[in-house]
């Protein structure tokens, strides 16, 4: 088993041959149990895999990505005990969640300029449990953006925008 996150970027200016992407992404898991400190900005989660990847999206195939990350098989231990019904007491303990941090940043050759997206997404392996996420960014004309990713009721329900 492995976590797989497919990530496609579409935008007027990139078929032009100086658009390029890079992604530099974590990939995380920690207990449902396990909180987030209101000050801390350290991330949480134990990590299973960092990457750095860049490319040319000179053409379609290079507008498009597919990261997938083994499992180690102390993760795949975590994974096989989860609990049977994870609202039940003590159940978040085994319960996992996927954390996914990552920055992409896009040159547009039709706007001339490079563009960084933040895109931190987080899924629970109850309503994942083949760990295989999507993550579509559209850039428009103007260098506005918008993210959509895999969601429980939809996968392109959660969407973050950002307009110029």
């Amino acid at each position: 088993m492995d976590f797989s996150t497919s990530l496609s970027i579409a935008a007027a200016g990139l078929r032009a041959q100086s658009g390029r992407m890079r992604i530099i992404a974590e990939n995380r898991m920690f207990s449902e149990r396990e909180k987030f400190k209101d000050d801390s900005t350290e991330r949480a989660g134990e990590m299973i895999k960092s990457t750095t990847l860049s490319r040319s999206l000179g053409t379609p195939s290079g507008q498009s990505l597919i990261l997938e990350i083994p499992f180690s098989a102390a993760v795949l231990e975590k994974l096989r005990n989860q609990p049977a019904d994870r609202l039940a007491a003590g159940a978040d303990v085994n319960s996992q969640v996927f954390l996914f941090y990552s920055v992409i940043t896009v040159h547009d050759a039709k706007l001339g300029r490079t563009l960084t997206i933040p895109v931190n997404r987080v899924w629970d392996f109850a309503n994942f449990p083949a760990a295989v996420f999507d993550v579509n960014v559209e850039i428009g004309d103007d260098g506005g953006y918008s993210v959509k990713s895999s969601s429980v009721k939809s996968p392109g329900l959660t969407i973050q925008r950002k307009t110029r």
